[in-house]
């Protein structure tokens, strides 16, 4: 999330492109414009921006109560947006999927 991340964007974007993506049954709200996307290109397109953009935290936080999201799901190393979320979203569930087998174990889950 910062200008020094620049020299990273073209290899980011080479790798996107390499991959097939599905487009989202739900929106996904990337943190550099805090409004879902469902659109699979634009999606990769603003992964890329994430590496440069700033973070817009409030207007992340503030789709989220506008739109009555009411669970959070974080996915990546750690649980700060998982800490800083609880102090937005008071009481909504928070999920952490930290590592690859998480992520495993959570999609075996939703499946049943």
């Amino acid at each position: 999330h910062s200008p020094l991340m620049h020299s990273a964007t073209a290899g980011m974007k080479e790798y996107l492109e390499a991959l097939n993506f599905k487009e989202p049954q739900i929106g996904l709200v990337p943190n550099v414009t805090g409004v879902a996307e469902k659109n699979s290109g634009r999606i990769k397109e603003l992964l890329v921006a994430q590496l440069t953009a700033p973070v817009r935290w409030y207007q992340t936080m503030q789709y989220f109560k506008d739109n009555g999201i009411d669970t959070l799901i974080e996915i990546g190393p750690g649980k700060v947006l998982t800490g800083l979320a609880k102090r937005e979203l008071d009481g909504a569930p928070m999920i952490n999927l930290d590592t690859v087998q998480d992520i495993q174990n959570f999609v075996a889950a939703a499946a049943k």
